[in-house]
């Protein structure tokens, strides 16, 4: 059996670890803030782009409120409903077959009687 570490090495082996995490974060973090670029490239290629002006934005109340497209709308809606409602597909299914009822009891019979009693 192998002897265990002793716990300083384990704190020498804790501190080890630590250090090198840091200087692999300091690293990271010091390639992260460098900005490349192709970013800086873009960013003033769209300089002044970042969000509308507030002033652009139509009020929503006009926006809402403009009759003749929803008259437009509402006509278009109707139009769409009548063609399903004429549609061969809309009309009500056919009343139920005497002969397809017969062989249903027939056949729900037939299971019943096989079955182990």
């Amino acid at each position: 059996m192998a002897p265990r570490p002793s716990r300083v090495q384990l704190f020498a082996l804790g501190a080890a670890l630590l250090g090198l995490s840091a200087c692999g974060a300091g690293l990271s973090a010091r390639e992260l803030a460098a900005t490349p670029g192709w970013f800086k490239a873009r960013q003033k290629e769209i300089a002044g782009q970042d969000y509308p002006d507030l002033a652009s934005i139509p009020d929503p109340a006009v926006a809402v409120q403009d009759g003749p497209r929803w008259r437009e709308v509402e006509k278009e809606l109707l139009a769409e409903g009548e063609s399903i409602a004429a549609s061969a597909r809309a009309q009500p299914a056919p009343a139920e077959d005497p002969a397809a009822a017969t062989f249903e009891s027939e056949a729900r019979g037939a299971v019943e009687n096989a079955r182990p009693k």
